[in-house]
């Protein structure tokens, strides 16, 4: 149950973040008999989940995670399934539109994956198999982890280096130069390898819609929780560890809380909010600083038709030029509301974040007239609704799907990142082994740090 006040208390677990993880966190520790509170610094709960209305009339649109999958994300599925929640599939016939760096257009029909990248795909595999996503460190050590953009310029031409380096993009919002290569195989492994995360249908990430929206999820184990066990609005200014062996946590809107243990589960490029003391260690502090939040921003155009399908095509639309770094379609055949959900990430879509918010529309229906020029260019230029959720601009968030890592990172600092400290406990869709940045890794997440704290209560 989500509330907005209550005077501190002492509770047995403080659960800061009111996302996947901290509310599967929250959920677990309640099921197990321990009383706890979850501290959301924004207006609502379900993190980088976001459902919307549509503005000018009734709908639904995705402004976060979208998608779930019922053979290879099982807890999700479940929990979505115990909420009573509707699902609707993905159209899984994929013909995607691609834009090359140069302007030039062309159709691939089949995979989202270009044919000519296959060969170069199969290395890739081959480097992914090597990675243990259980065991994070293993694999690669600092000293032979390389940015994806070095690994590439070694091993690909230059035209499958600007379509990978677009993918990285698109996968964790940063471009292949910024990102080590150990963290990007184990980011790919972690969601079954590179097709199943691009793709469409029952095999792939992109399979199940859920019909009343993703932060339905969210909203119910919320509403499984004990009365205002969920408070919004309530930042967390400060988390001190005391002698007492206890810990008080402070928020900037003034209640504070003492309790057992602390479940911390927020980005990692978000703790730099909160005052330690002890300061964190030397690891986390340094893996803190290090991590990148995601430039990444999405785009839900809709129209009264899909005017798309009048030219054999889904709304797969992939531009290595932007500012639609790619997209799919989300169709609502019920209500007649047909959308483009364009994705804009990455340091190369940087320009665009900058623009104010017309000129921001304004690129994107001019880069869909460049890539379907057969289409009326008056129908692609009116649409009957825009919505864009910058999550750069997402205050406690500040970026998405994921903080992602430089070379050596992950390797150097793995362990680090999940490891306790005192009766602090860390979460987060990041810090999961499987299905990294997603909302199954999310919940796994929340699950393995609420066991974590469950097993340090019992020992007392």
């Amino acid at each position: 149950m989500v509330g907005n006040s209550i005077p501190g208390e002492k509770v047995d677990v403080v659960i800061v973040g009111a996302g996947f993880s901290g509310l599967q966190a929250a959920y677990d520790v309640h099921q197990a008999g321990y009383s706890c509170v979850v501290l959301e610094a924004k207006s609502r709960i379900g993190g980088r989940s976001y459902t919307a209305s549509l503005k000018t009339e009734p709908g639904l649109i995705e402004l976060g995670a979208t998608w779930i999958n019922e053979q290879t994300q099982p807890r999700v599925f479940e929990l979505a399934k115990r909420f009573g929640l509707d699902f609707v599939e993905q159209n899984g016939q994929t013909r995607s539109v691609i834009q090359d760096f140069d302007g030039q257009v062309w159709s691939e029909r089949g995979e989202l994956i270009p044919q000519v990248l296959l060969p170069f795909l199969e290395l890739m595999e081959k480097l992914q198999s090597t990675i243990d996503v259980s065991n994070p460190g293993s694999g690669s050590t600092p000293e032979q982890d390389m940015t994806v953009d070095e690994w590439l310029q070694q091993n690909t031409t230059q035209w499958n280096r600007e379509f990978i380096s677009n993918g990285c993009a698109a996968l964790v919002g940063q471009d292949a130069k910024d990102l080590g290569l150990h963290y990007v195989m184990d980011y790919m492994k972690s969601g079954g390898g590179l097709n199943h995360l691009a793709g469409e249908g029952p095999d792939t990430a992109q399979h199940l819609k859920i019909k009343q929206g993703t932060t339905a999820i969210a909203q119910g184990l919320a509403d499984a929780l004990p009365k205002r066990s969920v408070l919004t609005d309530t930042p967390v200014a400060s988390i001190t560890q005391l002698t007492s062996g206890d810990v008080l946590v402070t928020t900037k809107n003034g209640p504070a809380f003492e309790s057992r243990k602390i479940i911390l589960a927020i980005p990692t490029n978000t703790y730099t909010n909160i005052s330690f003391a002890p300061p964190l260690p030397p690891a986390k502090r340094t893996i803190v600083s290090s991590t990148k939040a995601g430039i990444y921003a999405k785009a839900i155009i809709t129209y009264r038709r899909p005017w798309w399908r009048d030219h054999g095509l889904i709304g797969t639309f992939i531009s290595m030029r932007g500012p639609i770094n790619y997209s799919w379609e989300l169709a609502n055949e019920e209500l007649q509301q047909y959308s483009i959900a364009a994705f804009i990430a990455g340091q190369s879509s940087s320009w665009w974040h900058a623009l104010p918010t017309l000129k921001q529309e304004e690129a994107l229906l001019k880069n869909l007239v460049e890539m379907v020029p057969q289409a009326d260019p008056n129908e692609v230029w009116a649409p009957f609704e825009i919505n864009i959720q910058d999550w750069t601009k997402e205050e406690y968030i500040g970026g998405g799907p994921t903080s992602s890592m430089g070379p050596g990172d992950y390797a150097r600092y793995s362990q680090a990142l999940r490891e306790p400290y005192g009766n602090l406990y860390f979460t987060g869709g990041e810090l999961a082994f499987e299905w990294k940045g997603y909302l199954e890794g999310a919940v796994r997440s929340g699950s393995r740090a609420a066991a974590e704290v469950v097993e340090a209560l019992k020992k007392g």
